[in-house]
């Protein structure tokens, strides 16, 4: 016995098979062409990706590139300095300490004083951790590799310092990635760099020594698209994650190849279902495939312009959020580094002032000179040293100002040196002008004590500031901002928060303006806003985040549409070629296939009664009839047309109607794959904000709202989600409707209508939060709005309430043929206030809350029925005979027939004559018409025949005839 038997195909005619083979020589070539320029559609888009995102981002690491060789020359010369001052004190200690001159016997040790300026260098000053928190693009990041052995030195994710990074290159190979900062000069601008860019991967000891798929995914995990620095022994390796560059250009690449393969297959697929029902003529054939190939670029090209748009906005909008993130962050860091840094210049320097008055003490201070203060000032590498007894007064200075006295008045610079004359140990003053010398200059004071622990006096030292002031001065918020601009964004704002003022900013020069005279209103300067910003009239992309003192607003102007425009036509000329070669295809072998093979069909006219009564089962009142209605579908009247759903056997569906089913499937598709697993992500909180895909980081609303194209995302989005989500309801309550009772398919329906219902009420809601209109004060002023409606716009409103509602239940739609209020005619228009009839050359305009009764014939064929008198002496057997033969013979004079005229019997005895019943199925547009010409050929067909039609007459009877006129002669 055969499993699978093949199915035997009935005899065939040559020609049938003549038609056959080129139907499927047809069809092999579409669905080849169709796979063929799929594959052709992601390379060219690839490609085309893959240059737009080069000339995105290469301008970014120029950028980078050129800000990173201007920074390190001056971070590292910041170092170095420390470290000389450093060396040089901790060199006069070790000769204090080992000389015999200040009697210190060695006591003196810098031990401690390493491992704090260790920490503070490490920390604060060294160049390989400053230069790793800069940022290139949205997720970019700054890695230092040591020349001799490509091991990391320095990297963001301290986890991978001591790995081993491929080999880069050679900074005299041609066509290198390697640029040296010695090249780059303050005029360099990144027009003049000449780089190439390379993706670089972190193999060897880093990932192990076995090359296997999980070490193949970290390496492209933690690989680099970018360039390269040299700077002395170290590589600085800048760019951005492969991770953005695959998900800008594959994915950017996928996506429209998907696009372009559900478009191209629905087109293949309509012409394949049209071939094999052959209902088309060439020409109607050749006017359909034009105009869907039109319909199907025009979708392409805005789906291509849409995407891109869609993802540049969020990768810029994500960058901006990301980077305003990165400025408070570093911004606190540099807190932490000046405290860091101005504590240990201030114990580096009362360390000075301490061994200054261990010094003295050691010395005879009556015998103290000028030249042994100087010579003391000369070791400890300070300026002044001050000596003053214990009531203020100068006893010895190396300064030219020797008549100095602590102060009694509370409002001189001096009176704080009283508060050590008064016991307490030291004090550090800040930086200033001294209004003494008029140089500026920081002093540090310490108290000097007798032999018994007694007060007796102060030593005050004069240091210099100016090292300490060039290392504090890159720690503050105008570094941060021009750090800040490494690729992108273009500028950057900080905004004080107590005075709503510039206080700094880059590239924008508005330094000192309040943020009112830029137009930036103080309600975005949030630390969650991200979203677009007009600022003095232009517009950018922007992100707020806030420190203790400053709003930090990275912005970057926005970029007009035209270069999207220019990708997306250039894909579309590939869908149009594709789309031309598919046309030749089908057209060129299609109107031989239709004249020489199966000549074209038309479609079948019903054979049966398109409105068929179906009777409702009557069970048995049985102890398991409750069960077996469960089971059981019951046959109920009407209940596709209440339900507007008609279950066709698929191989009568239209290919129209295929094709929106198979439109409906994808949307089902994005649904279940795409959009529901990043709504719940999102809702969950398992998507972090700063790593979230474009797709999530639109339906979280954490963007600006008001009218923009994530306004339109979302709500599309919503739109989608609702119509699939109706759409399943609505097939459950039906199904649950047919194996119930009437009672519980009115429940159902119900519960469908109001579904409806409050799908369009969130969706307007929804719709207008987006679009930035506040929906609590639309909520809380509906109480309002509703006394204003009832009194002066009740006829207005309720228009508008009655065509909303006849829009969502569906009463009538355009096209229904419908009568209202004795007009007929055709539906032209719905509008929420009025409805528009058209009869012929005339239109009637309804008021919709005027209309009470509607009269729906909006089904493809109506019934009409016309009664045909006839005599009481005609033969009515004979006049059966005549209808039933020649009433066939009308269908092709009586416009919109689907079918013969049919007699039905006699109708009616009446006062004068019979009345027989003639029934006709015609197409709802021409059913007057039919009516028409069908009584005029039953007319006609009655006066051939000489049957009488009665009709009223008046007989006048005249019972005396009149006399004969005489003539006369």
């Amino acid at each position: 016995m055969k499993i699978f038997a093949k199915k035997k195909r009935a005899a065939e005619t040559p020609e049938q098979k003549r038609y056959r083979y080129r139907v499927n020589w047809i069809k092999a070539f579409l669905y080849i062409v169709w796979i063929v320029s799929t594959v052709v559609m992601f390379n060219v888009s690839f490609h085309i990706f893959n240059k737009d995102f080069k000339n995105r981002v290469n301008p970014q690491i120029d950028r980078a590139i050129i800000q990173i060789a201007k920074l390190l020359p001056e971070m590292e010369k910041n170092e170095t300095s420390l470290r000389e001052a450093y060396d040089k004190m901790v060199k006069s200690w070790e000769d204090i300490s080992s000389s015999d001159d200040f009697n210190l016997n060695g006591s003196l040790s810098h031990r401690g004083a390493d491992a704090t300026f260790e920490d503070v260098v490490g920390d604060t000053l060294s160049w390989l951790n400053r230069v790793t928190k800069l940022k290139v693009g949205q997720d970019g990041m700054v890695t230092v590799i040591s020349k001799e052995d490509n091991r990391i030195v320095a990297h963001p994710d301290e986890k991978l310092v001591g790995g081993e990074f491929n080999v880069i290159g050679d900074s005299e190979a041609e066509n290198s990635s390697v640029v040296s900062v010695e090249s780059i000069n303050a005029l360099t601008s990144p027009d003049d760099l000449d780089i190439h860019y390379d993706l670089m991967f972190p193999l060897g000891r880093t990932l192990g020594t076995t090359l296997n798929f999980d070490n193949l995914v970290r390496s492209v995990q933690q690989s680099i698209y970018g360039a390269s620095l040299a700077y002395g022994d170290y590589y600085i390796v800048c760019g951005i994650p492969t991770g953005e560059f695959v998900s800008s250009v594959i994915g950017h690449a996928l996506i429209v190849s998907c696009i372009y393969l559900i478009l191209m297959w629905l087109f293949v697929r309509w012409i394949c279902l049209v071939i094999n029902i052959r209902r088309e003529t060439f020409k109607s054939m050749r006017n359909k495939l034009v105009a869907y190939t039109v319909l199907g670029c025009a979708i392409l090209l805005v789906s291509c312009w849409y995407v891109q748009r869609v993802s540049t906005v969020a990768e810029n909008l994500k960058t901006m959020a990301r980077h305003a993130d990165v400025a408070v962050d570093t911004l606190n860091a540099y807190e932490e580094q000046r405290k860091k840094l101005n504590d240990f210049f201030d114990q580096f320097y009362l360390t000075q002032a301490s061994i200054a008055s261990v010094m003295i003490r050691n010395a005879d201070e009556k015998s103290l000179t000028w030249e042994d203060l100087q010579r003391y000032a000369d070791t400890l590498q300070i300026k002044y040293i001050y000596l003053f007894d214990k009531d203020g007064k100068v006893i010895v200075t190396n300064a030219p100002y020797d008549t100095m006295t602590v102060s009694t008045n509370p409002e001189d610079f001096s009176y704080q040196f009283r508060r050590v004359l008064e016991g307490v140990d030291s004090l550090v003053l800040d930086p200033m002008e001294d209004e003494w010398r008029k140089e500026y200059i920081q002093y540090i004071a310490v108290n000097m004590r007798d032999k018994n622990n007694r007060n007796d006096g102060l030593v005050l030292i004069g240091v210099d500031p100016t090292l300490r002031d060039r290392l504090l001065s890159p720690l503050n918020v105008d570094t941060v901002l021009e750090n800040l601009i490494i690729g992108l964004p273009e500028e950057a704002i900080a905004v004080d928060k107590e005075t709503l003022r510039i206080a700094a900013t880059t590239g924008l020069g508005y330094k000192g303006n309040s943020v009112a005279e830029l137009g930036i209103s103080p309600e975005v300067l949030t630390d969650d806003f991200s979203g677009f910003l007009k600022i003095n009239g232009r517009d950018y992309y922007a992100a707020v985040s806030d420190s203790a003192q400053y709003y930090l607003m990275p912005v970057m102007e926005r970029e007009g549409g035209l270069g999207a425009v220019l990708i997306s036509l250039k894909l579309t000329l590939v869908a149009l070629l594709a789309c031309i070669l598919v046309l030749l295809i089908t057209l060129i072998p299609y109107q031989k296939v239709v004249i020489d093979g199966a000549p074209e069909r038309e479609e079948e006219e019903p054979e049966t009664d398109p409105v068929e009564e179906q009777n409702i089962d009557e069970e048995e009142d049985r102890l398991f009839s409750g069960i077996q209605n469960l089971l059981k579908t019951q046959q109920k009247k009407g209940m596709e047309n209440r339900w507007h759903m008609n279950d066709i056997p698929k191989d009568q569906l239209t290919p129209e109607q295929r094709i929106s089913k198979s439109i409906y499937r994808i949307l089902l598709l994005f649904c279940l794959v795409i959009l529901l697993p990043t709504l719940y992500s999102v809702l969950e909180g398992r998507a972090d904000p700063n790593r979230m895909n474009n797709l999530a980081y639109v339906i979280s609303g954490n963007w600006q709202k008001g009218v923009n194209i994530f306004a339109f995302t979302s709500c599309l989005f919503l739109l989608c989600g609702m119509y699939v989500v109706v759409v399943l309801v609505n097939q459950i309550l039906y199904r649950i409707a047919k194996i119930s009772n009437m009672r519980v398919e009115t429940v159902c329906l119900l519960i469908k209508n109001a579904i409806k219902y409050v799908c369009v009420i969130v969706f307007v809601y929804y719709g207008l939060s987006r679009f930035g209109v506040q929906t609590q004060t639309l909520l809380a002023s509906a109480g309002i709005f509703s006394m204003m409606i009832g009194f002066g716009a009740k006829d207005l409103v309720g228009d508008i309430v009655a065509g909303f509602f006849t829009i969502v239940e569906g009463t009538y739609k355009v096209g229904d043929f419908v009568t209202i209020g004795g007009w007929s005619g055709t539906v032209v228009e719905i509008g929420l206030r009025t409805t528009k009839v058209q009869s012929f050359a005339d239109t009637k305009v309804f008021n919709n809350s005027a209309i009470r009764e509607v009269i729906n014939a909006n089904g493809e064929v109506a019934r009409m029925v016309l009664k045909a008198p006839i005599s009481y002496e005609a033969d009515l057997n004979k006049v059966e005979a005549i209808l039933n033969e020649e009433l066939p013979k009308m269908m092709d004079v009586i416009p919109g027939l689907v079918k013969p005229p049919a007699y039905e019997g006699v109708d009616k005895l009446g006062d004068n004559s019979v009345e027989l019943c003639i029934t006709i199925f015609v197409k709802t547009s021409s059913k007057m018409r039919a009516i028409r010409a069908l009584t005029r050929e039953i007319k006609l067909l009655f006066d051939r025949e000489g049957i009488e039609i009665p009709y009223n007459q008046l007989v006048l009877h005249n019972a005396k005839e009149p006399e004969p006129v005489k003539d006369h002669d």
